[in-house]
């Protein structure tokens, strides 16, 4: 009974995290431009809003998958949708970390916690983490397999840095939004390891508190 109810609240955990996802999208569309913050479609250029959509699908496609291990359909969640959710949630950490780290004292908190920045920056990032923390278990993910959350960081952060470079937009905030290039090339290369450095570093974090918090019950 007591692995139903945390499954149970798990699930609704992953409910919750795709109607916040759904009413930061909305949100996002709705209100004007702030920091690290345009109007539209355009919000998909930032890491933040990426990790936060991809986090939003893959929680409610894991709730489905719970519900289903409820009902007794199945006994277990598809290991590739485990890793996913894992990659998932590192994603919105390192949105979260990096916010809490750099770009909070870089624009200024009340910025980062404004309008969508709030559900985005704040709010979904926490829940996933909770949730994942002490509601959800990784019975066959192996220490290897946490590679693959490094994905997501690097592939944006190749493709971010090119387009900086391309448009020689180094130090010029509206090119370089995030400001990871404004010491030139160099800098932009050392910005874009130690951002890969410290995701694995938060993704090894959450993989052996997950295995020590819910080998507990």
């Amino acid at each position: 009974m007591a692995n139903k109810k945390v499954l149970l609240t798990s699930l609704i955990l992953n409910c919750l995290i795709f109607t916040l996802t759904i009413i930061g999208t909305t949100v996002m569309f709705l209100t004007k431009s702030g920091a690290l913050f345009v109007k539209g479609m355009a919000n998909f250029k930032f890491f933040t809003v990426e990790s936060n959509v991809f986090m939003g699908v893959v929680a409610i496609i894991v709730a489905i998958y719970q519900y289903l291990l409820l009902k007794g359909k199945i006994d277990k969640l598809p290991f590739i949708l485990e890793v996913i959710n894992l990659v998932g949630v590192s994603a919105v950490a390192l949105t979260f970390f990096t916010v809490m780290a750099f770009l909070g004292p870089t624009y200024g908190y009340d910025k980062m916690f404004h309008n969508a920045n709030l559900f985005f920056h704040l709010i979904v990032p926490l829940v996933a983490l909770v949730n994942f923390l002490f509601f959800e278990k990784i019975e066959h993910i192996k220490f290897v397999h946490t590679l693959y959350c490094l994905i997501p960081p690097f592939s944006y952060g190749v493709v971010y840095f090119i387009y900086v470079a391309a448009n020689n937009g180094y130090g010029n905030f509206d090119i370089d939004f995030y400001g990871f290039g404004r010491g030139g090339p160099l800098f932009g290369l050392m910005s874009l390891c130690l951002t890969l450095v410290a995701s694995y570093i938060i993704t090894i974090g959450l993989y052996f508190l997950n295995k020590l918090i819910r080998s507990r019950y």
